[in-house]
């Protein structure tokens, strides 16, 4: 017992530090920028827009603890994800069933149950049989939880700096897109979030051999299809010039038809990546392809497969075992992080290369 808790004590150790260091550098970070931004634009009493230090301190405190906040609630989401994943392909309830054991089956404590900090608490060990919880449940809370709070950083508060074609926002910062809401940027946010929980919950589900049933993929298509009828902003980018589709002018027939397109892109590109790597063409594999076509566009698309295929070969130089044993899995987690690698640099890449076509 004491040897298999050896390396969760570790990486509880590890966990405590990174934390410190992350709150020591938030607060550190907040000041430096405040600072910064006083040498920048100094105080200038006759300016009714000038900011003391103390005032740009406040503001950049505000953007911290809305950034930790931002990463609370994707941690709390990527929980609920670890109940989907496992509970999903077994035909169990996500909602009657309470959390448990999955070696015991013994109920979880509310006070077990916070998001990364509950299983640090208990070293990685169930309370009632001692036997170890795998790391896996806090590691995908953990990226849920820098999904959100990275897509807050480029998307949110910085007036939308990563998002192609719409104009980036004159005045930026918490208190300008979140106290004085711009709904379209928290849109935005909330749709993305809502990509990459679905995008981590396929990963998974594909890594651990299991599938999707057909009938929640076509509640899940219908799902975007509805949003982006409500909401055509949330695509931004047009097909191709014969389209006049764009943040600012949109309609719900033009957003449907550019995600038809870039679903079957995406599907496309799924279906030659899953040829080349053996993983098998099927309906639940394709799925993390199609739902990110649909919801970004075929331009986005061809960018992430390129990536994804620069991953794939930088992996080759040195082939795992579970390149070959698990191919399907192997796909999903390089799209994954080719997706995450992508979100940041949408509107640049964009920019140099298909806003020259379209």
């Amino acid at each position: 017992m004491n040897d298999e808790a050896t390396p969760t004590s570790r990486f509880l150790h590890f966990f405590r530090a990174t934390l410190a260091l992350v709150v020591v550098g938030s607060l550190s970070l907040a000041v430096f920028l405040a600072w910064s931004d006083q040498i920048r634009y100094p105080f200038d009493s006759t300016d009714a827009y000038s900011q003391t230090l103390y005032q740009r301190l406040v503001f950049r405190l505000l953007e911290v603890f809305l950034g930790v906040w931002a990463f609370v609630v994707g941690a709390t989401v990527g929980s609920f994800l670890n109940v989907l994943i496992y509970r999903w392909p077994r035909g169990e309830s996500v909602v009657l069933k309470p959390s448990h054991c999955p070696r015991c089956g013994a109920g979880i404590r509310l006070r077990d149950n916070v998001p990364i900090l509950g299983w640090c608490r208990l070293k990685g060990l169930c309370r009632n049989c001692g036997l170890p919880i795998s790391a896996r449940y806090p590691s995908i809370e953990l990226l849920t939880g820098s999904v959100f709070l990275g897509l807050y950083c480029v998307e949110l508060i910085s007036g939308g700096w990563n998002i192609p074609v719409r104009s980036i926002n004159a005045y930026k910062g918490a208190v300008y897109t979140v106290l004085y809401p711009r709904w379209d940027l928290i849109s935005y946010w909330l749709f993305h979030s809502l990509l990459f929980c679905v995008l981590i919950t396929w990963c998974m589900t594909t890594l651990d051999r299991q599938k999707f049933a057909t009938w929640r993929i076509l509640i899940l298509l219908l799902f975007v299809l509805i949003i982006l009828g409500i909401l055509p902003f949330l695509i931004p980018v047009a097909p191709g010039r014969w389209l006049q589709h764009s943040a600012e002018n949109c309609t719900w027939s033009s957003a449907i038809l550019t995600a038809a397109i870039g679903g079957m892109v995406g599907a496309g590109i799924g279906y030659l990546l899953a040829l080349m790597t053996r993983a098998g063409a099927s309906t639940s594999v394709l799925t993390g392809f199609l739902v990110f076509g649909m919801a970004m566009g075929w331009q986005a698309v061809l960018v992430v497969a390129f990536i994804a295929f620069a991953l794939m070969m930088l992996m080759k130089i040195r082939p795992s075992a579970f390149q070959q044993e698990n191919p399907a899995g192997w796909l999903a987690c390089t799209w994954l992080a080719a997706c995450i690698i992508h979100q940041p640099i949408w509107r640049l890449v964009y920019d140099q290369t298909f806003g020259r076509l379209v």
